[in-house]
Formats: structure tokens, C-alpha cells, sequence
């Protein structure tokens, strides 16, 4: 896990760091939307901080051989809560509740594994 969070550091400052000239690849021919483009980039970069964490947990689940628990975080935190938050967050935060869409759908989705490995944690031992 201490690995995991490390290259999540990492990732995430690379991310931001570099939103511009990776977005430039794609809009360098418009400096508008490329202002855009790097903006979105490094909101949503901030979601690789913790988006690991809920992956490992579905993969714990599945070692586990408790599939349901493994696709209930899956589909949570790929469905349910992106379709949550892209409908709420833009009333708040304009344009930019677009963006954080995926970093506030992460983070909960964080919690909902939490929850879900502090139930499990007597029966599998872990």
C-alpha cells in the first residue's frame, strides 16, 4: 500500500504538472481550449491520489473469492457515482462540478471500500 500511495504522489505531480503540454497534443491548435483542456487535466489528475486504493480494494475482494463485494465497489465507484456527481456537482461549481466529478466519485468511492474491508476485516482476517 505505501508503494501504491508513493507512485500515486508521483502520477498525480507528473499529471498536474505536465497537463499543459500533454493537453497541447490534442488542442494546441486552439489556446482557449487548451486553457480549458489543461484546467480539466489537473482537476482531474487529483483522483489518481486515491483511485488506486479502491482498485485494490476490488482486487482484494476477488483474491477473496467474494466476487460481489469486489463488483459492488466496481460498479459503485464506475457507475453509480459518476452519474451521481455529474448531475449535482455542476449545479455548485459550474463547469468545473464536471471535473471534480471524478475526483469527488473516487474519494467516496474510497470510503465505500473502507466500509466494506472494516466488515470483512474478522471474517477474512486480514
Amino acid at each position: 500500500m505505501i508503494l501504491l500511495s508513493c507512485a500515486a504522489i508521483v502520477l498525480t505531480t507528473i499529471a498536474i504538472r505536465f497537463a499543459k503540454p500533454i493537453a497541447s497534443i490534442f488542442v494546441g491548435y486552439d489556446a482557449e481550449l487548451l486553457v480549458v483542456t489543461t484546467r480539466a487535466f489537473q482537476i482531474c489528475s487529483i483522483s489518481f491520489l486515491v483511485m488506486w486504493f479502491s482498485m485494490y480494494a476490488s482486487s482484494l475482494f476477488t483474491a477473496l473469492n467474494n466476487g460481489v463485494v469486489s463488483a459492488a465497489i466496481s460498479f459503485i465507484r464506475a457507475l453509480v457515482l459518476p452519474i451521481v456527481c455529474i448531475i449535482v456537482l455542476p449545479i455548485f461549481f459550474e463547469l468545473d462540478g464536471v471535473w471534480y466529478t471524478m475526483v469527488v466519485s473516487e474519494a467516496i468511492g474510497v470510503v465505500i471500500s473502507l466500509i466494506f474491508m472494516l466488515v470483512y476485516k474478522k471474517r477474512y482476517n486480514y
